[in-house]
């Protein structure tokens, strides 16, 4: 997903971690909501 490398991962602290996960949650779900809508276009 390109948010950070795992090297940044491991120097992060608590709060830090919550905001990557919750961003890539957030870019994963609009991932899943693109792939949809553009198989759905397909019937």
């Amino acid at each position: 997903m390109g948010i950070c490398t795992y090297k940044d991962v491991k120097k992060m602290g608590y709060k830090e971690l919550v905001e990557v996960n919750r961003v890539a949650n957030l870019k994963l779900n609009k991932e899943i909501y693109e792939r949809f809508l553009s198989f759905s276009s397909v019937f």
